[in-house]
This record gives structure tokens, C-alpha cells and sequence, in this order.
């Protein structure tokens, strides 16, 4: 099977889908050798991986949904359902994804996107169901945008990554997606955590960046 691996746009104080993002991908880099499955990378064209994923011999996509003309045809296909039916409209990430056999895609982060193609994603909280009142998960519409992007890009997935057992109550019961759908795959450490002596002070280190220990709230938008 041919994998298109989606990298977003995490910026690091975006917090926890940075973190996540990073760690799986270096994995990926470290033991793709060993899968039978062929990957493909996909990213924004100037995304800070390029280079890196080309130096690891990976084949590379440019998604270019900032574009103008990307941008007026996710809004129409997000407020207006037959759209993408009526003019065949796919978005640049399922146009070059098809173009190239790609037959499935992992999102890496939690930013969901419109596509029709089976795709497995990973959600790190819904702390915007439990605490709706909450600044970050309220103000200037951010609630009702978290909640119609996850609202059908949740029950679409092939499949659910979460951390915890509460995690997958918590997509099963608030979206209604089938307890078979969601996998429990503990989220990583940090690799450079690992390398920490066991006589180091745990303590914040104020060299590195901003949220890479951070598994709370990520940006959706």
C-alpha cells in the first residue's frame, strides 16, 4: 500500500500537535525500512521538513491549500455539501495524493482536512466538549470551528488514534464513532527526554522551544 504521510504547519508554540507531529515522524524515519508499505511525504511547499524527508529518501508532495483558489473552494465545500459532487471538486492535497497512487493518508497531527480517500488521524483532547468556556477553546468562534471540522472528519476516519482508554470513551461518546474505529496507542516521550540522566533535576529547561512537552490544547485552525 502506497501511504501518504500529511505534515502540517505546527508551529511549536502550537503545543501538543507539534510535539506529536515531530516525534512520529522521526520514528517513521527510523523504522520505514522495515515496513512493507511504500511512503510518501506531503507537505506545504515550505514546510521546514522538506528537506529533511528528501534527505531521507522519501518521495515528496507540495500541498498548496493556502492558495487563493484552495482557500474559496474548502469554504464553498465546508457551507455548501453537494459542491464538491456537482463541479467534482477535490482540493490539492486528494488531487496530487491520486495522481500519485496514493491510497491512504495519515495525518500526523490532529488538524482535520476535507478528502475523500481513507485516512487514518490522531485526536490529543476534546477538552473543547468539556470545557467549552475555557478562552483558548471559546473565544471568536473557536468552539463552533473545532466542532464542525471534527464533527465529520472524526466520523469519517478509517481510524482513531488517542492515548488512553478515556480518550476513546471520549471520541466514542461525544462523535458517535464505533468503539472499533479507535485505537489506543499511548502517545511518545519525547526522544529527547530518553536522553536525560536518571540524576538530572526534572525541571523545565528554558533553552528549548515552547510547547514541546505540551500535550494540551492544539490549534485546529
Amino acid at each position: 500500500m502506497k501511504i501518504g504521510v500529511y505534515l502540517d504547519e505546527y508551529k511549536p508554540e502550537d503545543g501538543g500537535g507539534y510535539t506529536m507531529q515531530s516525534e512520529l515522524f522521526r520514528a517513521l524515519c527510523n523504522i520505514r525500512n522495515e515496513s512493507a508499505h511504500e511512503f510518501v511525504v506531503i507537505s506545504l511547499p515550505n514546510h521546514r521538513i522538506v528537506e529533511k524527508s528528501r534527505a531521507e529518501g522519501f518521495t515528496w508532495i507540495a500541498d498548496n491549500r493556502f492558495s487563493l483558489i484552495e482557500q474559496i473552494g474548502e469554504y464553498l465545500a465546508r457551507t455548501w455539501p453537494n459542491f464538491r459532487r456537482r463541479f467534482h471538486w477535490r482540493n490539492s492535497l486528494e488531487r496530487k495524493a491520486r495522481a500519485d497512487g496514493v491510497d491512504f493518508i495519515w495525518f500526523l497531527g490532529p488538524r482535520p482536512r476535507q478528502i475523500d480517500l481513507p485516512y487514518l488521524t490522531i485526536v490529543l483532547d476534546l477538552q473543547h466538549r468539556k470545557q467549552p468556556w475555557f478562552p483558548e477553546v471559546s473565544e471568536y468562534g473557536e468552539w463552533n470551528t473545532r466542532e464542525r471540522l471534527l464533527s465529520a472528519f472524526l466520523r469519517r476516519a478509517a481510524g482513531i488514534i488517542v492515548g488512553t482508554k478515556a480518550g476513546k470513551r471520549e471520541v466514542a461518546h461525544f462523535f458517535q464513532v464505533p468503539d472499533e474505529c479507535i485505537h489506543i496507542l499511548p502517545h511518545p516521550t519525547p526522544d529527547y527526554w530518553h536522553s536525560r540522566s536518571a540524576s538530572e533535576e526534572i525541571a523545565p529547561d528554558p533553552t528549548l522551544q515552547p510547547g514541546l512537552l505540551n500535550f494540551g490544547p492544539t490549534r485546529i485552525m
